[in-house]
């Protein structure tokens, strides 16, 4: 089993004229960022992989350990390179973020802007179970602080599916709960690619709700037509889960037609079809969800917990 293993990892990590697996690192607003040029193609849905680093000026040490990390990149075929956000903690994540802010610090004072960040690398993997989202009518995602690293391949997932008519989902509903602005200013692009995305037919399946328990601002939109609203304060998920249950928010096909067919499909204009919470977030966060999920088993309503929990 063991040499299997190490077959396979050797096989992932290095193809013929094209070397080994390359990362390369970078910081935004203190969040650590890892591009992998993969010497192979790979498929990643939403899992993570188990990374090893060759950069001694990151950690002598560093070829010693393998660190587990969320893939937040996505693509329907075969990805050439996979990113990784991660948040600086301490030991190996705090010593990346040093890196890289050095990196710069270095590429600054020497007016260049090609200062090599890039190092050998390994991955195995990928790892973890993917969470089914095309089966379901509407998505509520949860994430808590960096939670939302996890919610980003999905989210790119279902819009993606939704351009193409290959899922089912017709709304998806994105709460991101903060302490302060500070994570949001490092994911700005990526949430405002999803906006800029959904954009099929005018449908705008997404909407996007961000609280800021210490924030000053309430009820502040940004983004594409302004579809992301910034709110100060906790969400409150007993409400937003009643009202996604209830489905409130969805955007029928039926709508656009006729006043005759609407009446004659008044009835299935009105049912939601089955829906799934997935979260992401703080073990209060998790604990609330679970209890309120279980009042609407008889409605169709599923949780699932994704791979990556935020600490």
């Amino acid at each position: 089993m063991f040499i299997a293993q190490c077959v396979n990892i050797i096989y992932r990590n290095t193809a013929f004229g094209r070397g080994f697996t390359q990362a390369s690192i970078s910081s935004v607003n203190d969040i650590v960022q890892i591009r992998l040029e993969l010497p192979r193609k790979l498929k990643v849905d939403g899992e993570y992989v188990g990374l090893w680093l060759w950069n001694p000026a990151v950690s002598f040490w560093s070829f010693l350990h393998i660190h587990p990390f969320v893939v937040t990149s996505w693509s329907e075929a075969k990805q050439e390179h996979l990113d990784l956000f991660i948040q600086p903690r301490r030991g190996f994540t705090q010593k990346l973020l040093n890196y890289s802010k050095r990196n710069e610090s270095l590429s600054y004072s020497e007016n260049k802007s090609n200062v090599s960040s890039s190092c050998l690398a390994l991955f195995t993997g990928p790892h973890g179970t993917r969470a089914p989202v095309g089966e379901y009518e509407t998505v509520l995602m949860v994430a808590g602080g960096f939670g939302i690293a996890a919610q980003l391949p999905y989210l790119k997932q279902l819009i993606y599916g939704y351009n193409t008519c290959k899922t089912r989902t017709r709304r998806v509903h994105l709460v991101w709960q903060l302490e302060t602005i500070d994570i949001l200013i490092a994911m700005v692009d990526p949430l405002n690619d999803a906006l800029v995305n959904d954009t099929l037919d005018d449908g705008y399946i997404l909407s996007i709700s961000i609280y800021i328990e210490y924030g000053s601002a309430d009820r502040v939109p940004f983004g594409e037509r302004k579809r992301a609203i910034v709110y100060r304060g906790s969400a409150d998920l007993e409400r937003i889960l009643k009202e996604e249950a209830a489905g409130t928010y969805i955007k029928r096909i039926q709508e656009e037609k006729t006043m005759e067919e609407e009446k004659d499909k008044q009835e299935d204009m009105v049912k939601r079809e089955d829906m799934l919470v997935m979260v992401s977030g703080t073990n209060p966060q998790r604990d609330k969800l679970r209890g309120l999920v279980r009042g609407y088993l008889d409605e169709k309503v599923s949780l699932f917990e994704l791979e990556f929990q935020p600490v």
